[in-house]
């Protein structure tokens, strides 16, 4: 189970991307809700290292699957919306009290 500050992470980018937080372990792949979960994998693994096999069982995925979600966030944030996304999303999170 994860942790409280990882919680209020996920809760940050479901707000953001007006998702539900279920979602993210679920099968959908909707681009709303995959885009919320590789944006969940990249800030918790990149940022807090967070283990990919941790978050693999996590969110009931394969290891090679939170890898696929952590490098296409990595690509898409060095476009300017996409970064501009990324930083909305952690201005989020370090604004608001945990």
């Amino acid at each position: 189970m994860l942790n409280k500050e990882y919680e209020f992470i996920e809760m940050k980018v479901c707000e953001y991307f007006n998702v539900c937080i279920d979602d993210l372990s679920s099968a959908k792949r909707k681009s709303d809700i995959a885009m919320a979960r590789g944006f969940v994998f990249y800030i918790l693994h990149r940022i807090y290292h967070v283990s990919a096999s941790r978050l693999a069982i996590e969110y009931k995925r394969s290891v090679r699957a939170v890898f696929w979600h952590v490098d296409k966030i990595s690509y898409l944030i060095k476009q300017r919306a996409y970064k501009e996304m990324y930083e909305q999303i952690t201005h989020l999170i370090n604004t608001n009290p945990k």
